[in-house]
């Protein structure tokens, strides 16, 4: 018998009001505050939901019975903008673009357009100086810049299987394109004022290219006439190559000597490649307008 098990015999003597075993210590204690308010939290989150789905299928229910069976609300010429849903019911990008629009040529076709851009810029700046004896005697200076951009569009042809439904399967297909370049510049100078000055430069640009194709599947729910909810699984396809150039330049020289010859690098890198991706379940909101 352990311990836990004798102070359980202990406890249960009669006339003892205090059952409760002495293993049981304050961690324990904690651990099963903890839990519980973990539980009153998920318990929370699971009503939020259930309010948010009820109140989706009363719009639906009331938007039912005012719709016309030829779907007026998917019109030619007519715009719907997409956001994705992510966690929370927290409103994101859809298919991780910037912006992605659609308009509809008919009342069962639609072209998608998705945008994604990515500019980042930066520049960095350093400077030390060491002194002997109060006097200078050694200075470096470093400068750093790094760029990194990227833009990706998305243009694909939906069309939906049950126009007249309020709820239809759509496919979608279409080419997807994208080009990617960055930079990076770093210069630094070091002198020491009584034996040498050096500096040294170097550089990296890498430029790639990627072109493919994007297929959708997915289902729509048009619960109300100008407001939507889907879900859709995506298969793309897409070949890539990529440039990549390194250079580096340095120079020393000597106090009180001529210049030193400097030294070059240069190296090149070409790579190309193909991939075969399925991409996760997306849930998106559209509107239309």
């Amino acid at each position: 018998m352990n311990d836990c098990s004798r102070s359980m015999v202990q406890h249960h003597s009669p006339g003892v009001k205090n059952n409760v075993p002495h293993c049981y210590t304050r961690s324990t204690i904690i651990y099963s505050f903890s839990r519980s308010i973990e539980s009153e939290i998920h318990m929370k989150r699971f009503l939020l939901g259930t309010v948010l789905l009820l109140s989706i299928a009363s719009s639906a229910s009331v938007a039912q019975d005012t719709l016309s069976t030829n779907n007026s609300r998917r019109v030619k010429d007519a715009w719907t903008m997409e956001f994705g849903i992510a966690s929370n019911f927290t409103l994101s990008t859809f298919q991780g673009t910037a912006i992605s629009v659609s308009r509809y040529i008919s009342d069962y076709q639609k072209i998608r357009i998705g945008i994604s851009t990515s500019l980042t810029s930066s520049t960095n700046t350093r400077q030390e100086l060491n002194f002997y004896a109060d006097t200078l005697a050694n200075k470096s200076n470093l400068n750093d810049n790094n760029g990194f951009n990227t833009v990706q569009l998305t243009l694909q042809y939906l069309t939906y299987a049950s126009p007249a439904e309020q709820i239809s399967i759509y496919f979608a297909f279409g080419p997807v394109a994208g080009i990617t370049w960055s930079s990076y510049d770093n210069q630094q100078e070091f002198t020491n004022v009584w034996w040498n000055y050096s500096k040294n430069n170097s550089g990296e640009k890498q430029k790639q290219y990627s072109v493919g194709l994007l297929g959708s599947c997915g289902v729509e729910w048009f619960f109300s006439e100008r407001m939507s909810l889907h879900a859709e699984y995506a298969l793309s396809i897409q070949y890539n190559w990529e440039n990549y150039e390194v250079t580096s330049k340095g120079q020393t020289t000597y106090i009180n000597n001529p210049p030193s010859p400097s030294n070059r690098t240069e190296r090149t890198i070409s790579s190309h490649s193909w991939s075969l991706q399925p991409r996760y379940v997306l849930f998106g909101l559209s509107v239309i307008f």
